[in-house]
């Protein structure tokens, strides 16, 4: 068997992880392992597609460059004849129906977030009397794996900071989530509130909380 991955930048830290984790299953399985880095290219990654099923790939594993890529994906692969799952970003076929799915429960995972993040805030004074406290969210509102993390960090904050308003909230999206990208958005709001003297930050991933601090 051989199975391919096509990756929508597998030069990245979180991508580099799950592709070990990839490499070292298949060989324990015995399966012919083959990876492909669209490099946040959308035709890079159509390409990708037909050329592993063009190698005579088993089956597909995926992580799309865009999400409206998706039936297109899903055409490709039925007409091989091939299997395929999407990890991280879901798609779904042209008929709406969701491919299957290994990924993190997003919604949740950003409520965990958000109640560790109000622990912190708690401990740390954040609220004392004079302080002005503003969260900022750097989202992929385009993105639902995205947007659901920072659905579920804001809805765990709000429950465990009363302080919080919804206006205290501030939202931004930033094109495709990577640290170079997240900067001049956490630049902005930066920018935008001098009054605030204590930032609450929601890291969609480790560039939406990195690229924040190297503002701050």
């Amino acid at each position: 068997l051989k199975f391919a991955y096509v990756c929508k930048m597998l030069t990245h830290p979180w991508f580099i992880e799950e592709e070990k984790g990839i490499k070292s299953k298949a060989a324990e399985l015995g399966i012919d392992y083959v990876g492909v880095d669209a490099n946040l290219d959308d035709e890079a990654c159509m390409q990708a597609v037909d050329n592993v099923i063009g190698q005579g790939a088993d089956a597909l594993m995926i992580v799309v460059t865009q999400q409206s890529l998706g039936p297109a994906v899903v055409d490709k692969c039925r007409e091989a004849g091939i299997p395929v799952i999407t990890i991280d970003d879901t798609i779904k076929d042209s008929d709406g129906n969701q491919i299957p799915h290994v990924g993190l429960p997003t919604v949740e995972t950003g409520e965990m977030g958000g109640h560790a993040l109000a622990k912190l805030a708690r401990e740390r004074g954040f609220f004392d009397p004079g302080n002005v406290v503003k969260v900022m969210q750097i989202d992929m509102s385009f993105l639902s794996v995205v947007h659901d993390r920072t659905v579920g960090y804001k809805k765990a904050l709000m429950e465990d900071l009363p302080q919080l308003r919804d206006e205290d909230f501030i939202v931004q999206d930033s094109k495709t989530g990577m640290f170079e990208e997240n900067l001049p958005v956490a630049s902005a709001i930066l920018n935008a509130h001098p009054e605030v003297t204590h930032w609450i930050v929601t890291g969609i991933n480790d560039d939406g909380a990195i690229a924040p601090l190297r503002i701050f």
